[in-house]
């Protein structure tokens, strides 16, 4: 048999077993708005990233904020 005829049935065979008919996970997200009364510096956030721990890190013009889930500390430092 030449591969392309061993292939086209493996695909077949792949389809008819299910495999063909796999679902969409469905994941929830919830957004929520933080500003000055939350502990930010300011209500401009330019980048964020969540570290290992599930911290939230923020930066805005006037410095590097550590939100944990209830409250944006400010970070301090020299340099970024």
């Amino acid at each position: 048999m030449k591969p392309f005829p061993k292939i086209l049935l493996l695909v077949l065979a792949g389809i008819g077993s299910g495999a063909g008919s796999l679902q969409a996970k469905r994941i929830e997200m919830a957004i929520q708005r933080l500003n000055a009364s939350d502990g930010l510096a300011e209500n401009s956030v330019f980048c964020m990233l969540q570290d290992h721990l599930g911290f939230l890190w923020l930066g805005t013009q006037y410095g590097l904020h550590k939100y944990d889930g209830y409250w944006a500390g400010a970070s301090r430092g020299d340099s970024c």
